[in-house]
């Protein structure tokens, strides 16, 4: 994974199933181009809904985001400061909408059709006709979700 998406050498996701949680899932970085990935087994979660997790929680999402500030601002600007992330803040309101739109970034229109080859032969079942039609209806729709209480 590295090579396409320009990441230095010695990146790693660790993946761990959690339970007990009240998130999906949830990146740590651990400094040193690494990231431990929780994802929470309670929860059921669609084929769909897990494609859009990897990419928000990894690839191109928080790991690569942790990642990329580590090499080229704390490591090599000699940024320290940087490595501190505080939550609430404009910082994670920032990190957050990147990692929203990793999907997208990474696999564009053919999200769908990638994550069907890819979880087929695993056996998770997916559907990239009814998975594309859903996503543009969550996306027409994410305007009324943060207005709603």
């Amino acid at each position: 994974m590295s090579r396409e998406l320009c990441l230095p050498d010695g990146e790693e996701v660790v993946w761990e199933l959690m339970s007990g949680e009240p998130w999906a899932g949830n990146a740590n970085y651990l400094g040193q181009r690494r990231t431990l990935i929780r994802i929470n087994a309670d929860l059921p979660i669609s084929s769909s809904r897990l494609l859009e997790l990897v990419c928000h929680e990894a690839y191109p999402g928080h790991h690569t985001e942790n990642v990329c500030t580590d090499a080229s601002l704390i490591q090599r600007a000699a940024r320290e400061e940087l490595s501190v992330f505080v939550y609430p803040t404009p910082q994670a309101l920032v990190s957050e909408g990147l990692a929203s739109h990793a999907l997208d970034a990474l696999l564009g229109e053919n999200a769908e059709r990638i994550a069907a080859d890819c979880l087929r032969p695993i056996g998770i079942p997916y559907d990239h006709e009814t998975a594309a039609a859903f996503r543009e209806a969550q996306t027409l729709l994410l305007a009324v979700r943060s207005t709603s209480r």
